[in-house]
């Protein structure tokens, strides 16, 4: 597994090489390790995510910022760490808990099974509810096993988790303006009944709420001071009784152990409708009904 290290002194790189070295020491103690091609801590991170995935528009800065990120290759798993972890806002205890995080991700690719195909309409559901599961139980883990290693975490890592959980929930809270797109995308696509334009104009704004939202309780469901926040979730009309559903069935998977999610369908395909989306099986293939909400 090699670390390339493009920013520092040649001292500094040395230090963040053997930082890195975590994921060879845990990979080793792993009877069936997943398979990292590469770890890099570039100089550009958007730049090398947009090179290693075969990119030009990956951007790091949308509704927030992104520090790393897993890029799938053909040969298994290329880990990107942005400059910014190793500057004055990082510290130790902040590192762990993303190398964490973004090492959970490689292992659920190894154990989620495989998503049947025999249905589209259900694949489409399954891919987006192992999505979102594969966020909250990252989260959930990497939280655990930071706060298992530094019993008495850092100031740095109490204000970074209580930044996050602030900037997940203003992303709901302010979902006002998404719901009146979504709106206007319905009451435009009764007119040109184009499905591919209604999902590709909306899939972002879904794609926002959904993580918000489980980012959001796996860090309510780790530490309970944060249930107090709750209470403004109802500023959102994304966010309902399906919406409280989908998320109870991800704890629940999470702290069972479970990676079978095919109980799970109803609670992401009621979630959706919210969004004005329902897929169906139809003769021809898979079919998209866009709903009122």
């Amino acid at each position: 597994m090699e670390i390339t290290v493009e920013v520092g002194t040649e001292e500094q790189k040395e230090l963040i090489r053997q930082e890195l070295a975590f994921f060879v020491e845990l990979c080793e103690t792993i009877e069936n390790p997943p398979k990292i091609t590469g770890i890099w801590v570039p100089s550009d991170f958007d730049k090398t995510v947009n090179t290693l995935q075969g990119t030009t528009d990956y951007l790091s800065e949308r509704e927030h910022l992104a520090i790393a990120k897993n890029v799938i290759q053909e040969q298994g798993t290329a880990l990107v760490f942005s400059p910014l972890l190793f500057t004055d806002s990082h510290d130790n205890h902040t590192r762990l808990q993303i190398y964490i995080h973004e090492f959970w991700h490689t292992l659920n690719k190894e154990i989620f099974p495989e998503i049947p195909k025999d249905s589209l309409a259900n694949h489409e559901y399954f891919q987006n509810l192992y999505i979102l599961f594969d966020e909250y139980s990252a989260n959930r883990k990497s939280f655990e096993l930071t706060e298992k290693f530094y019993p008495d975490v850092s100031k740095r890592y109490k204000r970074l988790t209580r930044n996050s959980v602030i900037g997940f929930l203003g992303n709901i809270m302010q979902s006002e303006e998404h719901y009146k797109y979504i709106l206007k995308e319905i009451h435009e696509f009764r007119f040109h009944a184009d499905v591919s334009i209604f999902l590709k104009n909306t899939r972002e704004i879904f794609d926002l709420i959904a993580k918000s939202l489980v980012y959001f309780y796996s860090y309510v469901h780790h530490d309970r001071k944060h249930e107090r926040l709750i209470k403004f979730l109802n500023k959102s009309k994304f966010i309902d009784e399906n919406a409280f559903a989908l998320v109870e069935f991800l704890k629940v998977k999470f702290e069972e152990g479970e990676t079978d999610l095919s109980d799970g369908l109803i609670y992401l395909k009621n979630f959706m409708k919210g969004f004005g989306v329902e897929f169906e099986d139809k003769p021809g293939g898979l079919y998209c009904h866009v709903l009122d909400i």
